[in-house]
């Protein structure tokens, strides 16, 4: 067998036992990406519920003021 064929065969079987490593990266890439675009959602909808938040704090301290203001009369 000369060099070129040693070469080849040797190639042909670390691309077999390549082979199941790679897919499960491809696997583990593809779950990763996944809890990523989670995360950016969720990145992206705290800066609205803080408001959201902060409007209903506002809305019930309000409202407390009015109880106690008719309460008052």
């Amino acid at each position: 067998m000369d060099n070129q064929n040693l070469l080849a065969a040797i190639e042909e079987l670390l691309d077999k036992k390549l082979e199941p490593i790679n897919n499960k990266l491809d696997n583990m890439e593809k779950k990763l990406n996944a809890v990523l675009s989670k995360w950016l959602t969720l990145q992206n909808l705290k800066p609205k519920l803080k408001k959201n938040l902060i409007t209903l704090e506002m809305t019930l301290t309000l409202s407390n003021m009015l109880h106690l203001r008719i309460g008052m009369k």
